[in-house]
């Protein structure tokens, strides 16, 4: 490969990094052209894997090829180890996950199982390849190519299979020349794009991520390598550079498939890679032609570093493992090194998934990943060529190893690094996504506009409350609430009103162009304040409930909740099984209001108490466990770290919030109820949920950084 094309690809970096900060988020016109060339390398990627494998072990005799597989194990699980290693001493900085909740599925690792083996096992070739799952392609082309070797008259298929595998090379060679604007695309959209919050924020996690990366890829990878081969450290370095750098430029792992190849080859014909049998040089191309796509198949580590993200995620979102999982982690994430990065990506969403983190934990990572996935993809093109290599010299015996000197020198790196995140360790305060998070939330956030408040206006006359004319007439809209029902109704750090219900009491007066007046409320005299003409709709997380219907009238429920339990930390095993909790006798229950009401009727064998206090003082000595909706319990256990609640995966039930108005009003409740629609279907009620609820931001519409915008001042 000449010179002049790694200057073009490393020209095509550097430009593509100015026109990124040049133009900001107006690079996103190129983002397709980008997308395009990431699928143009991938195109003939499964294809020559599958070949590859069925000429390469087609080729050979049986006992030569299973003694290199045999081979291939062992350096495998060494490269395995060794990230594993690094990654968990990285990890150590990750301060321990709040238990926050407990999802309770039993069928977590089963389903995860299950799954695993689609990736593995190609239950269905055409769609393996169609769908781009290289693991499974990879044993589709061992099984065949073990079939072919034991083939009488196997000649014209092999011939066939070679020539197949040599005008895929040529595709890829080809396709080396358009690396300069594929690496120049990349780096633009990826600079124009890149978010200056996002880095700030997990600047920790991007930081440690790419350390872990150059750590193996540099001192790693070469000692093993140096102390098991002929090769010295500086010529692996080179070779490094060489079969990773186009990878590194351009963001995609296929790339490099060539440049292995290429370096293998040459490497192979000097260290005479085909002596030891008297093999001719077709013969060692067989051998090249099996272990490099094995190891392309299943020595990606790079994508093992994703460990590093997920044990991070476990204490961002307060999903802390179990032991089962914490056993089972490794072992889960092996799938995640089968294959290229983009499959790795999935299989990290379904892992995640899996273990009960939201969406926003998948998403997150997609936002992240332009800073990390260069350097994944750095250390998957090192940890393939470092395996194809001591495969190749450990199947020719031209292995030699020094083992003192590798253990020596491993642990030496490696107590540099314990050292450096020692004296790290005390310098970091890592602060979790939900730490104190509810009272950071602030409706200037998802709302431009706000109504005017009023105070101290006088009652509406008896026979005006609830009636939508006289609303609009008088200017005022009353609303019930209550400050201590966290994240539907509150007051934040800065003493603004909050929360899911606030957010709606606000736009419906917005909407109605009314002044709003909010009214406490007294859950225990609800129908008494209506008579009262206190208010003219009640928002502050209330749930419907047979003995309210029979005095209040509802809005069609706008959030339905899980009903849950909140415990103890230290009692949660004594709450895991719900036919046991249902037949302990005596258990103590307690619920606020209709909460208290609903666990008379899940727990009729408990001592029930109806709770009459605030959320802050929900808990007392007489009480084992309350029931409650699963937003508010998980906002109450989040600053309470020593609770948790327990879903029971929906086994309870759910309880229906909905807006209350005076019984009778059906004008007003019609208005209401379309009102919610039209909100529901202009995604208000979405932003609302993502944020009040579940702590998401909206996309934020402040525009990218660049020189065009912000310097040159030439668009707005």
């Amino acid at each position: 490969m000449s010179r002049t094309l790694f200057i073009r690809v490393f020209i095509g970096m550097i430009a593509g990094i100015v026109v990124g900060l040049f133009l900001g988020s107006y690079v996103l016109v190129l983002k397709p052209f980008s997308d395009a060339m990431g699928l143009l390398f991938q195109m003939a990627v499964v294809p020559y894997i599958a070949t590859s494998l069925m000429h390469g072990l087609g080729s050979l005799p049986p006992q030569i090829a299973k003694k290199m597989i045999k081979s291939g194990w062992s350096f495998l699980l060494l490269l395995w180890i060794m990230v594993f290693a690094s990654i968990y001493l990285m990890a150590d900085l990750i301060p321990p996950a709040i238990q926050g909740g407990i999802g309770q599925s039993l069928h977590t690792v089963q389903d995860f199982i299950s799954r695993f083996l689609t990736y593995i096992l190609p239950e269905n070739p055409f769609y393996a390849l169609a769908n781009n799952v290289v693991c499974a392609v990879a044993v589709l082309g061992v099984v065949v190519g073990c079939a072919i070797m034991h083939l009488p008259q196997k000649e014209p298929l092999l011939g066939f299979l070679e020539k197949i595998n040599n005008t895929i090379e040529k595709i890829f060679y080809g396709i080396l020349y358009i690396a300069p604007v594929a690496a120049f695309l990349r780096f633009a959209v990826d600079t124009g794009t890149f978010n200056h919050a996002d880095f700030t924020e997990f600047l920790f996690f991007i930081s440690g991520f790419i350390v872990l990366g150059l750590f193996l890829a540099l001192f790693v990878m070469p000692l093993l390598l140096t102390h098991l081969t002929p090769m010295s450290y500086r010529e692996v370095l080179k070779e490094f550079g060489f079969v990773s750098f186009f990878g590194f430029a351009v963001g995609h792992s296929s790339i490099t498939l060539p440049m292995i190849n290429q370096s293998v080859k040459r490497l192979s014909l000097k260290y005479g890679l085909s002596v030891k049998y008297g093999l001719a040089e077709d013969s060692m191309r067989n051998t090249d032609h099996m272990a490099v796509p094995l190891g392309f198949s299943f020595a990606q580590i790079g994508n093992l570093l994703m460990l590093f993200y997920v044990l991070y995620a476990s204490f961002y979102f307060r999903i802390p493992f179990s032991w089962k999982e914490q056993i089972l982690l490794p072992f889960m994430m092996i799938s995640m090194s089968l294959g290229p990065s983009g499959l790795a990506q999935q299989g990290l969403s379904f892992l995640l998934d899996q273990l009960h983190f939201t969406s926003a934990a998948s998403d997150l990572f997609l936002n992240i990943q332009i800073f990390t996935e260069h350097f994944q993809i750095l250390l998957s093109s090192v940890g393939v060529f470092t395996f194809v290599m001591l495969v190749l010299f450990s199947y020719y015996q031209k292995l030699q190893i020094n083992l003192k000197g590798l253990l020596v020198k491993l642990g030496a790196a490696f107590g540099v690094f314990i050292v450096a995140v020692v004296l790290v360790k005390h310098q970091i305060v890592l602060t979790d996504h939900y730490s104190n998070i509810y009272y950071r939330l602030s409706m200037r956030k998802v709302m431009t506009q706000f109504p005017e408040f009023v105070h101290g206006t006088p009652k509406l006359e008896l026979a005006q409350r609830g009636n939508l004319a006289e609303i609009l007439k008088s200017g005022v809209l009353r609303v019930g609430f209550n400050v201590t029902n966290i994240p539907f109704c509150y007051l934040n750090n800065s003493g603004e009103y909050s929360g899911f219900d606030m957010a709606f009491a606000f736009q419906l007066a917005k909407d109605l162009e009314c002044k709003l007046e909010l009214v406490h409320l007294d859950i225990y005299k609800l129908a008494e304040q209506f008579d009262a003409g206190d208010f003219d709709i009640v928002m502050a997380g209330l749930v419907m409930t047979e003995e309210r219907l029979t005095r209040l009238d509802f809005t069609q429920p706008y959030y339905t909740a899980a009903k849950v339990l909140v415990v103890r930390a230290k009692d949660k095993s004594n709450f895991l099984n719900l036919e046991a909790v249902k037949a302990w006798e005596g258990v103590r229950i307690g619920g606020i209001g209709a909460y208290g009401l609903a666990a008379k009727r899940l727990f009729p064998l408990a001592q029930v108490t109806t709770l009459i206090t605030e959320q802050s003082k929900v808990f007392s000595e007489n009480i084992d466990a309350v029931l409650w909706d699963e937003a508010g319990a998980r906002a109450w256990c989040m600053d309470h770290s020593e609770y948790v609640y327990i879903d029971y995966d929906g086994g309870l039930g759910h309880f229906f919030l909905a807006y209350s108005v005076p019984k009778g009003a059906f004008e007003w409740l019609s208005f209401l109820n379309s009102w919610l629609d039209l909100k529901k279907e202009s995604k208000f009620t979405d932003i609302q949920e993502n944020y009040w609820i579940n702590g998401i931001p909206p996309p934020s519409n402040v525009p990218q950084w660049s020189i065009i915008r912000n310097v040159l001042q030439w668009v707005d």
